[in-house]
This record gives C-alpha cells, structure tokens and sequence, in this order.
C-alpha cells in the first residue's frame, strides 16, 4: 500500500512531483538526476525499446532531432500522433509521450521515497478543453496510475499560496506563464471555497518563444561580428538553445551577460543585457498582457472590478519584465513563491484532500448506524493542524470553452453552441434540433469546442472535437425534433446523449473525440508501456 499521495505538474517543458510529508508540508520530489523538475523531453532508440526522458534528452534534443519529441502538452487532444524516426517511420500519440514522462518522475519519486507512486492529482492549464483533459488523464492511465483528479494549474497554485485558507473573500488573479504555454484566471476565494470567475490563455506562447527570439538575435549579432555565413550544424544549434536558456536565466538576477560561441572555427563573446533582452521580446510579453487585461475587462462582466492578490506562476514569470508590467496594468505587487513548484505542491495539498474525502464517503456509517472512529483513524493520513493543510476545498469551475453542434439554419451550415464558455460546471444543458429528411435513419451529430460566446457561428472545422452516431426512429418526417444534451463534469470532459422527441424514446449516443484513445487502445499502450526502459 502507497504512504502517500502525489501531486503532478506535468507541463510543456519540465514537469514536477510533490507529496505532503508527515508535517503537513508539500515537499517536491527530486529526480535520479538531483534536480526538482524534469525536463518533458522524451528521446527514442531507433533499435530498442530504450526511451531517455529529462536532461540529457533535452541537452541532445537538436542533435537528435528525428528521434526527440517535446513540447507534448501543446499537442495533447490536438494531434492524433506524434512522427518520429530518422525517415519519419515512426509514430506515437500525445498521450504516449505524456506517459513516459509521468512513468519517469513516478518512478523516480518512488525510488526516493522508497513508495509506490499510485494515487495522483496531474494539473492542466486553466483553458484546456475536454479533449486535453481526457487525453491527460488517459496518459496517467496508461503509466498505470490511479488519476484521483485533473486540476487547473492556477486552482493548484492558488491552494499552495494559501488562498484557500483565508477567512475573509479574496479574489485572486493569477498570472500563469510557463516554458510552452499562458493562462490567466481570475477566482474568488474564501475559506476552502474557491470560485473561478473566468480564465483565458494562448496554447502556444511560452517561454520557448523567448528563447526563440533571443536565439534569432544572437545569431545575427554573431554573423555580424565574425562574418559567418554558413549553415549552423546540429552540435552549433543545440550548443546556441543551451547557452540561451543560461543568460534568460541569469538575466533575471543580473543586469547583463555573456555568451561564447564557436562555429565551424568562428568564435565570439556576445553581450546580452536585460535592457536588449526585454526590448526584443516585448512584443511576446505585450501579448500576454493583452490577453490578462481582455479577462480582467471580462471579470467586469461578472460583477469584479478590484483584485486583492496578483499571484505569478510557471517558471517564465520569473522574468522581471512580467511583474514590472503588471504593476502597470493592476497597480499592485505580484506574489512569487516558487513559481515553478508551486502547482505541484498545490496539487499534493489537494490530493490528500480527495483522497480523505474518499474515505470518508467509503466508510460513512448507513442507515444512522454510528461509525467506528477508531477504525477510520487507522485508515486516513494524520492531519496536522499547521495551516498548510486546508480542511476542506471545494472548487467551482467555469467552462473554458463553447461547446455546439453542427446544423443546419436556413439551408446555412453553422455551429450552434448548446453550452457558452463561463458557465459554471458541471453543467448540463439540451437544445432541441430538428431532423434534416423525411425517414431520415440516422443523424450525425458533429460537436465543436470555441473559445466563441456567440449563439452561432461559421463552421471552422479546426474546433472539431468529433462526432456522434443516433438511431432515429422509421417513419420521421423532416423537422421532427431531436434533444441534445450534453454534460460537461467538473473536470472538463463532456458526454452526450439524445432523445427523439416524437417518440419520447431516449437515444445514448457515444461520443468519440478524434484526438484521445478509446478504451481498447488504452489497454494496448498500457501493456505496451509496460515493454518500454525508461531512463
């Protein structure tokens, strides 16, 4: 039997693992490697079943290009398969990818805490849909862990700032900048009772993109101080992505920098300054400072117009650009309390609350029978009475996206949304649409996920998530109405059934998502996974 319960921030591109000791304190986890996080770099063996996750597939990713996978999390519930291989005759899902690097930090953790990583809490950005979620929690599945729950990283964070365990209404905004991906959200907080406003994001802006743009320039300044004009090599590529990632580091405690490079024979000292690097990454930043004032105008909506709490998480906040930019736009001084450890930790301080409230459910006295305290006791974690540990944490979320089906309006195909991004979940909501034929025998039901509020709108098959199949009924004339509900779960994954109005005869519908694996193909890759040696 496991000592303990784990939270995991398996992010874009380190991921971490935390647990609550005896204390009650969060404590992360460190790697075979004796670093808090991990590098989500995977690296394949082109004739073995070997798989090197973290550091040295990071440190050899430009290298080996054709064989390392990273930046996972942007494609999760995205992209069907990953290509790999020196010919391209390779292939692995997201999801795959996503469960090796849970396998590695898992193991790990185990290995140093002499435990069996089983009972988990993964984290996901704010604004993932439901095929994110369901391809994240099937990742842990496949790693052959028992996924308690799939929490956003902002709830996560707040939890280890210690907003749930103020007694007087808080509302928070946090401001989520990781190695690959950018959300921000808004909550209101009181107690162990947090309620999410709204959030918002953009899949792809992350640190990656500052290092990107800071390697561009320090190309150029090195082509024009030596006179290089050839292409870099593999070796000069993956030597510049190091070096980059070294001087962002520093800059963030130190005002300049130097970087030495040597291609091909040409060598130079490059001067970088905090000053230069803010200037060219400005417009990066200006972006994501749009989108936290395009949700602070949204928050307006919902009745907030003040904040008591500027909260940084993810690694990237940590340069000192970001909290110089939001003082402008909230006029108040941000907190930064281990910006990339604190969603781990947040989620280990969640993952004992669940798995307490399980046990508590599962051993409830019935029927008023009174029961055996002392029973229970020797069955739940000892709860310490520091204020880390909160009682109790109730999460209210909102939907982060639009969820609608395909029909058709006046001979126009559009999409209908049924459920409007920021409604409070779970929620389940029906719309009635109408059969297209006389005798029609089946309908296809297509459903979309949007970040559009708008009752309709053009149909963009980029938001497809996939499709439904319901028997009708013979004899249907044209127009004969059809119910859609959907479900959405807290966690963000959505279910769909109908019922054929005429008849009144209920129609389960099963609703497949493109990018996520169905159940048989989650027992294949879990036995497959289980072939893998992952270092």
């Amino acid at each position: 039997m496991s000592k303990y319960v784990y939270g995991i921030d398996l992010g874009t591109t380190y991921s971490c693992i935390a647990y609550q000791d005896e204390t009650g304190r969060p404590v992360v986890v460190q790697n075979r490697e004796g670093t808090n996080t991990t590098p989500s770099v995977i690296q394949f063996s082109e004739d073995s079943n070997e798989v090197i996750v973290g550091q040295i597939a990071k440190d050899t990713a430009v290298m080996y290009a054709k064989n390392t996978v990273s930046l996972i999390k942007t494609k999760m519930g995205r992209e069907a398969t990953i290509i790999y291989g020196h010919n391209d005759e390779k292939q692995i899902s997201p999801v795959e990818a996503s469960a090796c690097i849970l396998q590695k930090v898992c193991r790990d953790a185990g290995e140093i805490l002499d435990d069996e990583v089983k009972d988990v809490v993964i984290t996901c950005p704010a604004y993932f849909g439901e095929a994110e979620r369901t391809a994240t929690k099937q990742a842990g599945i496949i790693a052959g862990l028992n996924v308690i729950s799939i929490l956003d990283e902002p709830t996560a964070a707040a939890i280890y700032y210690g907003c749930s365990r103020c007694e007087e209404e808080k509302t928070v905004l946090v401001y989520d900048l990781g190695g690959g991906t950018f959300d921000v959200t808004t909550m209101q907080v009181r107690g162990g009772d947090i309620n999410v406003v709204c959030t918002d994001g953009d899949h792809d802006l992350g640190g990656k993109d500052w290092d990107a743009a800071i390697m561009r320039y320090i190309a150029e300044v090195f082509e024009e101080k030596t006179g290089f004009s050839g292409e870099y090599d593999d070796e000069a590529k993956q030597d510049l992505a190091i070096k980059v990632e070294r001087a962002k580091i520093q800059l963030s405690s130190r005002d300049r920098t130097t970087i030495m490079l040597h291609v091909q024979g040409y060598k130079a000292v490059i001067e970088l300054t905090r000053e230069k690097f803010d200037e060219i990454t400005k417009p990066l930043l200006d972006t994501s400072i749009e989108i936290t004032k395009k949700l602070i105008q949204t928050a307006g909506d919902y009745g907030v117009t003040t904040f008591d709490e500027l909260l940084l998480v993810g690694g990237s906040s940590k340069m000192p650009q970001v909290a110089d930019a939001l003082k402008e736009v909230l006029y108040m001084e941000p907190k930064s309390l281990e910006p990339d450890e604190a969603v781990a930790k947040g989620a280990a301080i969640f993952a004992i609350v669940k798995m307490m409230d399980q046990m508590e459910n599962e051993y409830m006295g019935k029927d008023g029978e009174e029961v055996d305290e002392e029973a229970v006791k020797d069955l739940l974690p000892s709860i310490s009475t520091e204020p880390a540990r909160p009682g109790k944490v109730i999460i209210h979320t909102k939907t982060t996206k639009s969820f609608g089906i395909k029909a058709l309006r006046e001979n126009h195909m559009l999409i209908s949304n049924i459920i409007r991004k920021n409604e409070e979940t779970p929620c389940t909501v029906s719309k009635i649409f109408g059969i297209a034929e006389d005798n029609q025998e089946y309908a296809d039901i297509e459903l979309f996920e949007s970040a559009v509020l708008d009752e309709t709108y053009e149909v963009d098959m980029a938001y497809r998530v996939g499709n439904a199949v319901l028997e009708l009924p013979a004899g249907l004339r044209a127009g004969s109405g059809v119910e859609v509900t959907l479900e959405l779960s807290s966690e963000g994954t959505i279910s769909l059934t109908g019922r054929e109005l005429t008849s009144n005869r209920e129609i389960i519908a099963t609703f497949k998502s493109d990018c996520v694996l169905e159940e048989e193909e989650i027992i294949e890759k879990r036995q497959k996974m289980r072939n893998l040696i992952i270092e």
